[in-house]
């Protein structure tokens, strides 16, 4: 029954014994305490009762809002060096052909994986 949920989700402990209280969570993104997950999250703290809309905050901001701004900040980057609508004029397989090795044998014949030269 609901009851019966709400009284386990209360009395849930981590292994140890600690509660979720204990951890001393609040609403800002893990590590980065200057990224509130909500307006005030910074003097939100997470409980068992705000646990979930927590883990669903950090999962939207690291996989949705934190990716889009990363790859915005890239293209904002990539776009000063070599305007984005130069790229118009070429096919996609055209532009990926660029960056194989088809293109360029000799680099990846000559090193590996991570970019150093073959012994």
């Amino acid at each position: 029954t609901g009851k019966a949920l709400v009284l386990g989700l209360e009395n849930l402990t981590m292994e140890g014994g600690g509660t979720i209280e204990d951890l001393d969570l609040d609403f800002t993104l893990p590590a980065y305490p200057d990224i509130e997950l909500k307006h005030g999250g910074k003097d939100i703290p997470v409980t068992i009762h705000n646990l979930d809309e927590y883990l669903q905050l950090v999962v939207d901001w690291t996989l949705l809002r934190g990716v889009s701004a990363q790859f915005s900040a890239f293209k904002e980057g990539f776009n000063s060096i070599f305007p984005i609508s130069s790229l118009q004029q070429f096919y996609p397989s055209e532009v990926h052909h660029t960056h194989t090795d088809t293109c360029i044998p000799h680099i990846s014949q000559n090193t590996n994986r991570i970019g150093a030269p073959q012994q």
